[in-house]
């Protein structure tokens, strides 16, 4: 146990070890009371828990948004953008085009800020600092009668856009990977029945609502 060649290891196998050297005649649950008795200051290295991403008190206050790239059966390229809710997890309004570009963005965003009537209301909107978040999002965004604030991830803020993009792997790797889509048009079809389903299901995080 106070070998220093040995001060890394797992006690399991430290435990094998000493088996195997014939220096230990217990079982290992055995083992592990003498070990910890014996060496009180053994410390087996942790993982650090993962911190807690950015959590809204209510609906509709905190937006993530997102672009993620899909490759299609004919070679080409669908950009899907989605904008989601923090607080309920629910995907607000979705978007793909063949192009990569801030209209995409703008496009999604109008359809949900007349959707769910988000104008005059204090909202935080989270996203990536990529082209497709700038020029003509910002010039949309600095409407009078909108009040939403674009942050950017680990950069206006230490949080990063991780719920959003865990949204992006979810849709991909239960929806559109399976469907495997052939077309563009294929990819739309399966994202107009995808997204309900998805908002519809009980999640697990909000347990079960």
């Amino acid at each position: 146990m106070k070998k220093p060649e040995l001060q890394h290891w797992p006690l399991r196998s430290v435990f094998y070890q000493m088996l195997n050297d014939s220096q230990a005649f217990m079982n290992l649950s055995t083992f592990y009371k003498y070990a910890r008795a014996l060496r009180p200051d053994f410390k087996r290295f942790r993982k650090p828990k993962q911190r807690i991403g950015i959590r809204a008190s209510s609906p509709l206050t905190l937006l993530h948004m997102d672009t993620t790239i899909l490759r299609v059966q004919d070679g080409s390229k669908a950009y899907i953008h989605f904008i989601m809710d923090n607080f309920s997890r629910t995907i607000l309004g979705w978007k793909a085009s063949v192009e990569w570009n801030a209209k995409n963005t703008v496009s999604n965003l109008k359809e949900v800020c007349e959707k769910f009537n988000l104008f005059h209301k204090p909202i935080r909107l989270l996203c990536d600092d990529g082209s497709e978040n700038q020029g003509a999002v910002n010039g949309f965004l600095d409407q009078p009668n909108l009040f939403i604030k674009k942050l950017i991830a680990q950069v206006d803020i230490s949080y990063s856009n991780s719920m959003i993009e865990a949204v992006n792997k979810k849709m991909k790797y239960e929806f559109l990977f399976p469907k495997n889509p052939i077309s563009f048009e294929e990819v739309i079809d399966t994202l107009k029945d995808a997204v309900p389903e998805y908002n519809s299901r009980p999640s697990g995080v909000l347990f079960g609502f």
